[in-house]
């Protein structure tokens, strides 16, 4: 009998996308590395990409996986529901496709379990990129209900929330909190099937807060046990496959649904206290660092029409009022001021080889970003792309140049600062990026791609190619790849508008400056000098940063 004890499993493991797929072979084969059997280990999911379906069923084998596929888009509690029928393990545990588990992690949720007798355990979660030594994410979350005339509000807290771990960790043990995350949670079948399952009502915020409520309902107790760890993948980066299922699981209305149907189940009120930070986090999702579009922006009828050349901006005030007009906040019209009067110093006295203002060309492309909804971090790096390529040289060379340009934009690895580099070293990036699929591009590869294209779309409608000798080719593959990343982007105006614009187009030789190079008036304003000065010569070629998980 004590054989048989030591080889039945005594906890299922379900595991669901939580709102991308690329690195779900990574978590399933942490799971497999580092869970002493026996387990039940079981991946359901409704929105599965075929490539990685057939990854799953060829591992399946060796990582003793079963597989169950819904064929539809289902909320995360109605696919965990969906696993629960055959479950006869003592205990579940749901866990998402973007957690790395430590050594022993099952082994000490179980133990924390068995030993307080509690309805739920989850383990300390780390979070960060897969790269960089992660902070704490949540050390166990606790509720406060506060009474007043309206009704109830209830505010969450999250102790030692990106603190390091080792300078906590003699202040971390096992204790009893009010809710643990479905990042990775075990909890008792029986407590499961006493709640009735998951309240698939709540979409998709707040259900963890939901199952430990009910489960303390029930008279259970809910436990933190930091001797096991998870590393929640949250900054590690987004693939453009990714966007869709982001933008569906974190769509606005599906949250105040959400919000909606746990203040009626809870009585509470629906309350900024309780639920602007969880606004706040799903608004960031799409708008802040991953979504290239504006979530405000994602439903334009107009993204999929060429732009005009009557559309195209070449002055501040044009700018800004386009960037109005389409939606962008106060904060966001302030950044592209900064950005103006920062493009206008390292450019003044330079001049496109059309003969126009320098400035002119960098607020073009910008605008072009803006009229297809970019965010406005892109629309920044549009209006600054060039400080590395044209930049002014300094008197303490070229070093000094690099650094000089870099800490104009926000130093060495800063979002913008990043991009820019990005886009510079392009040319020796392209073959790479076109060699692959692009839907498994990283949101960083794309923004390169769609940069580009605003690039050259600019120089084309305000009339650079036709009236200069300034020639303009891309790949085929290139405006392959651009027409598939502006398809998945809801964008297909800007693909439409790169195919259109007329690249052969010339005027009289009398009419052309014969000019290929923009270039700068030197002080007599009768002679000029190069603008090309690329900074990032092969000893100052530091790669943009860009973490890669394996």
């Amino acid at each position: 009998m004590s054989d048989l004890i030591h080889t039945q499993p005594r906890a299922s493991i379900i595991m669901i996308a939580r709102e991308r797929h690329a690195l779900t072979e990574t978590a399933l084969e942490y799971v497999n590395r580092n869970t002493a059997k026996p387990y039940r280990l079981i991946y359901t999911d409704g929105q599965t990409p075929e490539w990685l379906w057939q990854r799953l069923e060829q591992r399946a084998p060796e990582w003793g996986l079963e597989l169950m596929r819904q064929h539809k888009p289902l909320w995360p509690q109605a696919l965990r529901n969906r696993a629960l029928d055959s479950i006869t393990t003592d205990y579940v545990v749901l866990i998402d496709n973007d957690v790395l588990v430590s050594p022993g992690w099952l082994e000490k949720l179980v133990s924390c379990a068995d030993e307080t007798n509690a309805g739920i355990v989850g383990p300390l979660y780390l979070w960060g990129d897969g790269v960089k030594k992660p902070l704490i994410h949540m050390a166990g979350g606790y509720l406060e209900k506060t009474s007043t005339e309206a009704g109830d509000i209830l505010r969450q807290f999250h102790p030692f929330e990106n603190a390091e771990y080792e300078k906590v960790i003699a202040e971390l043990s096992r204790k009893q909190c009010d809710n643990v995350e479905f990042h990775c949670m075990l909890i008792r079948t029986s407590v499961l099937k006493e709640m009735g399952g998951f309240d698939e009502s709540i979409l998709n915020v707040h259900e963890h807060v939901d199952t430990c409520l009910s489960a303390k309902k029930l008279g259970w107790t809910t436990y933190m046990e930091p001797a096991a760890q998870v590393h929640f993948l949250h900054f590690a980066p987004y693939r453009l496959e990714d966007i869709a299922m982001l933008r569906w699981r974190w769509a606005d209305a599906s949250t105040e649904t959400s919000i909606e149907a746990f203040c009626k189940k809870w009585h509470v009120l629906n309350h900024p206290d309780t639920f602007d930070n969880m606004r706040h986090f799903v608004s960031n999702v799409l708008s802040g660092g991953i979504d290239p579009i504006r979530k405000f922006s994602q439903s334009c009828a107009d993204h999929n029409i060429p732009m005009r050349r009557e559309e195209l901006r070449q002055t501040r005030s044009d700018m800004l009022n386009m960037a109005a007009e389409r939606g962008y906040n106060p904060q966001e019209l302030a950044i592209l001021s900064n950005g103006y009067r920062l493009a206008q110093s390292l450019t003044d006295g330079g001049y496109r080889p059309c003969s126009r203002p320098f400035v002119n060309h960098l607020v073009g492309v910008a605008s072009i970003l803006i009229r297809y909804g970019f965010k406005i971090d892109l629309v920044l790096t549009g209006l600054l792309h060039t400080f590395y390529s044209h930049g002014p040289s300094h008197p303490d060379g070229a070093d000094a140049a690099v650094e000089a340009v870099a800490t104009l934009l926000g130093g060495i690895g800063s979002p913008i600062e990043n991009r820019v580099r990005s886009y510079t070293l392009r040319n020796g990036n392209f073959s790479e990026f076109l060699s692959r699929k692009v839907q498994e591009l990283l949101i960083s590869e794309v923004e390169v791609l769609i940069l580009a294209a605003a690039v050259s779309i600019e120089i084309n409608l305000s009339g650079e190619v036709r009236y200069s000798s300034r020639s303009d080719a891309l790949s085929a593959d290139y405006n392959q790849a651009l027409a598939q990343a502006c398809d998945l982007l809801g964008v297909n105006g800007l693909s439409a508008t790169f195919d259109q614009i007329n690249r052969s187009a010339s005027v009289s030789a009398d009419l052309n400056t014969k000019l290929n190079q923009s270039y700068r008036l030197l002080s007599d304003k009768q002679n000029a000098v190069s603008m090309s000065n690329n900074l990032l010569t092969a000893q100052h070629k530091l790669q943009a940063s860009q973490p890669d998980l394996k």
